[in-house]
């Protein structure tokens, strides 16, 4: 099973530059309208077996207009929407439309900052905290 590692870097719009690691990700368009939008989506998609697929995404500089999509796309959705503004699941994506944004993702190959939870986690954690 190929799960997600990095960034694709020869999948992503002309708005974007990703560094050789693939994990980090720099906007330099000029994020003026819903046409400046920079999309990359991941070197694999997540397979439809995964039950639970966890990443974390660092937001090193906002930009100058705070725009930013994290989400999932299909693999045929234009690098020129924002995550979410289309149907479509799979591939985690970002998007980026503001001026010097900036991220870096973890897809596992660094300890993750959060503990991943499932809705039973989350549901006993409040049980517990009802006791």
């Amino acid at each position: 099973m190929d799960l997600p590692t990095a960034w694709n870097l020869d999948d992503k719009s002309t708005y974007l530059n990703a560094d050789s690691s693939g994990l980090r990700v720099n906007y330099e368009g000029l994020g003026e309208s819903d046409k400046d939008v920079g999309v990359i989506r991941a070197n694999n998609p997540i397979p439809p077996y995964c039950k639970l697929f966890y990443f974390e995404v660092d937001i090193i500089d906002e930009g100058k207009n705070n725009f930013i999509g994290i989400g999932f796309c299909e693999k045929e959705v234009a690098l020129n929407r924002m995550p979410g503004w289309d149907d479509g699941t799979l591939y985690p994506c970002v998007g980026l439309r503001s001026q010097g944004g900036s991220i870096e993702v973890n897809f596992g190959s660094r300890k993750f900052k959060f503990a991943a939870t499932t809705s039973n986690d989350m549901g006993d954690e409040l049980l517990k905290n009802k006791e």
